[in-house]
């Protein structure tokens, strides 16, 4: 992984979890340990973007975070999936919407 793949991640998971301050980065820091099982070493090493997370790490952070999914799927030049993704995810909202407009029509107050 490439140095700069390695900061778009780490940029990612940081993002992900409200900053890069001091404080944050120690609470990301083990948020992130709870998320993968990795030690503290190692992901320090992830946000200063020295290294970077592969295999069931990496996967690991696909699955809590949308901001570190989306930027693999950009370095893996796959912006078509983030954005059926993102389609996927609004008809979904719309759908909710219709529901509460319908509830509401239903019960006139």
């Amino acid at each position: 992984m490439t140095a700069l793949r390695q900061k778009q991640l780490s940029l990612g998971c940081c993002t992900t979890l409200g900053g890069l301050g001091a404080t944050l980065t120690h609470r990301a820091t083990k948020i992130v340990m709870r998320w993968t099982g990795a030690d503290e070493r190692t992901i320090k090493n992830w946000f200063a973007g020295t290294n970077g997370p592969s295999g069931a790490h990496l996967v690991a952070l696909f699955r809590h975070s949308d901001v570190v999914l989306d930027a693999c799927l950009r370095l893996a030049e796959r912006e078509r999936t983030i954005t059926d993704r993102k389609v996927i995810e609004t008809r979904e909202k719309l759908k909710e919407l219709l529901r509460l407009f319908e509830a509401m029509a239903d019960n006139p107050q």
